[in-house]
């Protein structure tokens, strides 16, 4: 049975989805990547959308910088653009990050 509205309860009163929604509002891509800042992350990147996996180190307003440990346990950094990201996957529960420990007096 639909409401007042007619919208069968899919609206609230008025038709509008609310406020925080629509242009203008909400978090962009770098707010919602800023608060993500020190967790594992896997970043899409480019028409071939090639995974690019690692902790995310920094947010700029036009990069992402992501570290992560190579197959012969060297550390590098990866950034990346944010106009070539395709998109962005943030496990709910963050898997343990596996860096090789730092030798001493190097």
């Amino acid at each position: 049975m639909a409401d007042a509205t007619g919208a069968g309860g899919y609206y609230p009163p008025g038709g509008n989805y609310g406020p925080g929604y629509g242009p203008g509002y909400g978090m962009t891509l770098y707010e919602r990547l800023q608060r993500c800042v020190g967790r594992v992350i896997t970043v899409y990147v480019g028409e071939g959308n090639v995974p690019v996996m690692g902790m995310l180190h920094a947010v700029g307003p036009n990069y992402l910088e992501i570290h992560r440990a190579t197959d012969t346990n060297a550390h590098e950094a990866v950034i990346i653009q944010l106009p070539a990201v395709a998109s962005v996957v943030i496990p709910m529960q963050q898997p343990p990050m596996t860096m090789p420990p730092e030798t001493p007096g190097r």
